[in-house]
């Protein structure tokens, strides 16, 4: 007999830190949303915190800490990139 296995629902907030860190990513190379990257990066790293903590608190209920780790390395990636851009474009004025 084959067992049944639990469906696990993936916590929400790793979905949202992963979906941020994409769209940050992708809002990186938009010039004048670049500071809107400054927004979403460091809100979707607190996010994929938060959903790792939530999951690994309740492993058995949850699942997602790989897409809340994507997440957050997504948006700091973005963050970072738009940082350095920013201060290399002040410096130069």
């Amino acid at each position: 007999m084959q067992e049944q296995q639990q469906f696990l629902p993936t916590n929400r907030m790793a979905v949202a830190s992963l979906v941020l860190g994409a769209s940050s990513l992708v809002t990186v190379i938009i010039p004048f949303l670049n500071f809107f990257v400054l927004l979403m990066g460091p809100l979707g790293i607190i996010l994929g915190f938060v959903g790792i903590r939530q999951i690994k608190q309740a492993p058995e209920a949850m699942k997602g800490g790989w897409q809340a780790l994507t997440g957050i390395l997504l948006n700091l990636v973005s963050t970072l990139l738009v940082a350095s851009v920013l201060s290399f474009v002040l410096l130069m004025v």
